[in-house]
C-alpha cells in the first residue's frame, strides 16, 4: 500500500464538501478567541448557531 499524507485526505474531503455546498472555514478562526469564534471553549462540541441555521426554515 502506498503511504499518503493526512493533508491529502483532508484537502480531498474539503473539496468534496465544498462541491456539495458546504462552507469551508479555517479552524483557528473558529476556535475560542478566534476572529469568527463559534464556541466559548473546546469542551463545547455543538455549535448552536450552525444547528439553528440548519433547522430554521428560510
Amino acid at each position: 500500500m502506498t503511504p499518503f499524507a493526512e493533508a491529502t485526505v483532508e484537502e480531498a474531503a474539503l473539496s468534496w464538501l465544498a462541491d456539495l455546498g458546504f462552507a469551508v472555514a479555517y479552524g483557528p478562526e473558529m476556535q475560542p478567541g478566534g476572529l469568527s469564534a463559534e464556541r466559548e471553549g473546546f469542551e463545547q462540541v455543538v455549535l448552536p448557531r450552525r444547528c439553528d441555521s440548519m433547522t430554521t426554515p428560510s
